[in-house]
């Protein structure tokens, strides 16, 4: 993956800034080279990727597409572009002379930006420190992330410092130099041309369609694979459509399952039986089982605050865990199924709460009929 920074600003301000990335890039990339475009108004670098300049327009990408194929997308429907755009993705395109920015992440957020945005200047980058680095924020600790966390509101938006924010799902900004900045949000639906099935058999087979193009489309060539596979209905389907693909080019799918100890506790489910049962099913499947290690929420803590400017989850060590066994065995891509159950596995309980909720009973009712039927449940008293 590139690494994306850069800075928009008053003029000369830009070569202040080049100079912290390039000390911040060669402090946290020694073998990697900072590509760069500069002038007056504007600083753009990528670590680990090429800019695309043409003369009027600068581009620069952290995707599996080339920074050439960005503009001419932009040239083609300006701002639209970002509804053109599938898969994971976040770039930056400057448009000289109109002296605007265009900085955009995927329609999932799945490749992160952060920035932060004063009078003077707007910085961002690929990675939380190197806006920390660039930028003029002082790294005093942000109270009202705790409160988010606390009542489960979860904006996105928040780092643990003020004045530092990420660009969410499906986010981007469009503007010029000394304007006023605002995020907007990306449809994604221009591209999406289908023809709307019929019947329940054409929903799943069109569904299955598109999911299994979601994750074979995002695959990065002659790079090592791997999944976290929890044996769950996401992860599983995840691994099982990788597998297919990766076979075909005769390639190992690394399979990395948390799993508790033998022997733990009969409360505690041990769900190796139905990681198995997924890796008999394909032979190029290798499973890494990792036992959950001895430790608790506050042991590395301050790991994860450097692996994500975010609240972690509970379970951050035992992630640790996971992603040091997958860069052990040199993955450089991978695909987890975490969140699944809010999208493909997803039932819907809350949509009959919600009917219900705005007294919406009939409709509310059906919903859960509907899924009785599904389920085999019967809705009257015994």
């Amino acid at each position: 993956m590139a690494t994306i920074i850069g800075s928009v600003g008053k003029d000369g301000m830009t070569a202040a800034s080049l100079k912290r990335a390039q000390e911040w890039s060669a402090a946290v990339f020694p073998d990697e080279v900072l590509s760069y475009y500069l002038d007056d108004h504007t600083f753009i670098g990528v670590v680990g990727a090429t800019i695309a300049n043409t003369g009027d327009y600068i581009a620069a990408v952290d995707a599996s597409f080339d920074p050439r194929y960005m503009l001419d997308l932009y040239l083609m429907h300006g701002e639209a572009c970002v509804d053109q755009l599938e898969g994971s993705y976040s770039f930056v395109v400057w448009h000289r002379s109109l002296k605007k920015v265009l900085l955009a992440v995927d329609h999932m957020g799945a490749r992160p930006m952060y920035y932060s945005d004063s009078d003077d200047s707007f910085v961002f980058c690929s990675q939380f420190d190197g806006v920390l680095a660039v930028s003029d924020v002082q790294p005093v600790f942000n109270p009202d992330c705790i409160q988010e966390y606390a009542t489960r509101n979860l904006d996105a938006t928040l780092t643990y410092v003020n004045g530092i924010h990420r660009l969410t799902a499906a986010g981007y900004f469009y503007f010029a130099v000394n304007k006023k900045r605002k995020i907007r949000k990306a449809s994604g639906f221009a591209y999406r041309k289908m023809d709307v099935p019929t019947t329940d058999t054409d929903w799943v087979a069109a569904y299955q369609e598109l999911l299994r193009q979601a994750v074979t489309n995002a695959l990065l060539p002659d790079v090592t694979v791997g999944v976290t596979l929890s044996g769950g209905l996401d992860s599983s389907a995840i691994a099982c459509l990788l597998a297919d693909a990766l076979a075909r080019v005769g390639q190992t799918l690394h399979c990395f399952c948390a799993t508790v100890p033998e022997g733990f506790p009969d409360f505690i489910t041990d769900e190796r039986i139905y990681m198995q049962a997924v890796a008999d099913k394909y032979p190029n499947i290798k499973l890494h089982f990792i036992d959950i290690p001895e430790a608790g929420i506050f042991d590395g803590l301050d790991k994860a605050i450097k692996t994500e400017p975010t609240f972690p989850n509970v379970f951050h060590y035992h992630d640790r865990a996971i992603l040091e066994a997958a860069k052990a065995c040199g993955v450089k891509q991978l695909y987890t199924g975490y969140g699944g159950d809010y999208f493909a596995s997803w039932q819907g309980d809350s949509v009959a709460f919600a009917y219900w909720l705005k007294a919406r009973y009939m409709r509310s009712f059906r919903l859960l009929k509907q899924r009785a039927y599904a389920e085999g449940v019967s809705l009257q008293r015994s």
